[in-house]
């Protein structure tokens, strides 16, 4: 792997702006997808075109955070405590 500059990150601002824009595109569905695996996941342009339907339904899924005073919002809008 080639060491390089360190990696630019986005304002919470034009992280928005971008998504907006996409919510505009022929496959605004798609694109938003794509723009947010970069983002919340990290991951780099071939990864994301390498992804299969099957990594994406039959990933694990991670248990729901719990403990002490943790207060989240579920499916539906239920609250987590």
């Amino acid at each position: 792997m080639v060491q390089g500059k360190q990696a630019k990150v986005i304002t919470p601002h034009q992280e928005r702006a971008v998504l907006e824009l996409l919510n505009h595109t022929r496959n605004a569905a798609r694109d938003r997808a794509m723009c947010l695996l970069s983002l919340k996941a990290g991951l780099q342009v071939k990864e994301i075109v390498a992804l299969t339907w099957n990594m994406i339904t039959k990933a694990p899924v991670k248990p729901r955070p719990s403990g002490r005073g943790y207060k989240g919002v579920g499916p539906k809008g239920q609250e987590w405590s």
